[in-house]
């Protein structure tokens, strides 16, 4: 086979003072342009040998049925039937008979459910494919175009002049409306290198394809109305990822306020030597140690003025809290020779354990250790009592 290359020089006629172009006015084609599609495709020399002309379309191959009607069929498959001089139908699956309404192209809409994702329902509602076909295509002495993704050679193949990569389901409903010998490939009528419909473009295509692109290379902007409203939720949307890193950094005790009430017992004996570790695993944790009584411990944590108190038992009235028993400790009193009668004897006086000096012995016992406790705001976690159990004398 000969190839025959012509080379034609082109000498264009430049616009001194051409019409300026706002970046952020891209034009948006209509109804009209979608409709001129349609009538610059039937006026093509090429088209007079058809009577009605189907474009089939899914994810990967959607651009076709896109350039006459503005409608993607996104995750579906579509079928675009353009009769000569007749409204155009499409066959749109479960997703697309919502958004198909983004075309302005007056069209017959036919719901089509085998176009559907598998999974999905495929029922009674839908027509069968040979019914919708019927109705739809409209054939007198022509040939029936039929266009997918490419244009094939028929003399390279083997399988007869028609050659299409169409669904074979549709290729082999289709041979039942009308004789295989009116079907015919038809993609050149769009893709052909010299004559295609797409490989001519208006002025304002021109201008969309080329604003388009330069805002891609740009990166996304936002238009006037969206740059207005972003600033009023761009604060929202930080001060709410700002609450969600603080309660992570407070579940995992990596900030906050622990505010721990406790007699001077517990403060004394099993408090004050775990502060110095607590502090060294959560460095970021603020602690506020309040000494005071049993009863005045549990009015705080009641009250939400603590998120933990340390008790000595018997305890009372603390049925709605959670008491957990941490320890058990034996009281020794050590006197001069005064008490010796005493010596070796239980005694059965009643003893204090929770002075009201327990904030003075707490201060006091800071004054050597390293670990000082920190006085702010608190944070209350829960109604949790921790107690020292079984209080010996």
């Amino acid at each position: 086979m000969r190839h025959t290359i012509y080379e034609k020089r082109i000498n264009p006629t430049l616009w001194r003072d051409p019409i300026p172009v706002d970046p952020e006015q891209i034009p948006v084609l209509g109804r009209e342009d979608y409709e001129a599609r349609i009538q610059a495709l039937w006026q093509m020399p090429q088209a007079s040998e058809y009577d009605t002309i189907l474009i089939y379309g899914d994810r990967e191959h959607f651009s076709n049925v896109e350039y006459f009607t503005g409608y993607d069929p996104r995750w579906e498959e579509t079928l675009l039937i353009l009769p000569r001089g007749g409204k155009p139908s499409i066959l749109v699956g479960n997703e697309g008979i919502g958004y198909i309404a983004v075309s302005p192209v007056e069209m017959n809409i036919e719901f089509y459910q085998t176009f559907s994702l598998m999974g999905q329902p495929n029922d009674v509602r839908s027509r069968r494919l040979e019914e919708i076909l019927k109705d739809a295509i409209a054939l007198q002495s022509g040939k029936l175009g039929v266009i997918g993704f490419k244009s094939y050679d028929p003399a390279l193949h083997t399988i007869g002049a028609f050659v299409t990569d169409v669904p074979h389901y549709i290729i082999q409903t289709l041979e039942r409306i009308v004789p295989a010998q009116l079907l015919k490939n038809a993609t050149d009528l769009l893709a052909d290198c010299e004559y295609g419909l797409k490989h001519h473009v208006s002025a304002k295509e021109i201008v969309l394809y080329e604003l388009t692109g330069t805002r891609v290379s740009r990166g996304v902007r936002l238009t006037v109305e969206g740059t207005a409203l972003f600033s009023h939720v761009d604060s929202a949307f930080k001060s709410l990822s700002n609450g969600e890193r603080e309660l992570k950094r407070l579940a995992a005790f990596e900030a906050g306020t622990l505010i721990i009430g406790a007699t001077e017992t517990p403060l004394y004996h099993f408090l004050l030597p775990k502060l110095g570790q607590f502090r060294e695993m959560h460095p970021n944790v603020t602690l506020q140690v309040q000494g005071s009584s049993t009863h005045e411990t549990i009015q705080m944590l009641r009250a939400e003025q603590a998120d933990v108190v340390l008790a000595v038992s018997p305890l009372t009235d603390v049925e709605d809290l959670s008491v957990t028993e941490l320890a058990s400790f034996r009281d020794v009193f050590v006197a001069g020779p005064r008490f010796k009668s005493l010596a070796g004897r239980h005694s059965a006086i009643p003893v204090r354990t929770e002075p009201s000096g327990a904030g003075g012995l707490f201060r006091a016992r800071y004054r050597t250790h390293p670990c000082p406790p920190d006085s702010v705001g608190a944070s209350r976690r829960g109604p949790n009592l921790t107690a020292v159990h079984t209080h010996k004398q």
